[in-house]
């Protein structure tokens, strides 16, 4: 007897989502990677670290967070975790 497997459904809100948050990592990355490099910024903007230490934070999170990423979404949703980074990112800029 041959099982039949559920073929995954596709909904626009996805992609969209999907959209948002590919938006989301080109702005975070672009902000990261424009300014931290110029020191006369990054001296004025955050006093008493190198832009070293700053993009250092930066990866470290990203990449910590790629791990929770996952787990957040299977927990709250794909909609949830998408609006309140997009609202970490608000609050961080």
């Amino acid at each position: 007897m041959a099982v039949r497997q559920a073929q995954p459904r596709l909904y626009s809100e996805r992609w969209l989502m999907l959209a948002i948050l590919s938006m989301l990592a080109m702005l975070s990355d672009w902000i990261c990677f424009s300014v931290a490099p110029i020191p006369s910024i990054m001296e004025k903007a955050f006093r008493g670290l190198d832009a070293a230490t700053l993009v250092t934070i930066f990866l470290s999170t990203n990449v910590m967070f790629c791990f929770v990423e996952p787990y957040l979404i299977v927990r709250r949703g794909l909609r949830r975790v998408v609006v309140d980074g997009c609202w970490l990112m608000f609050a961080g800029e």
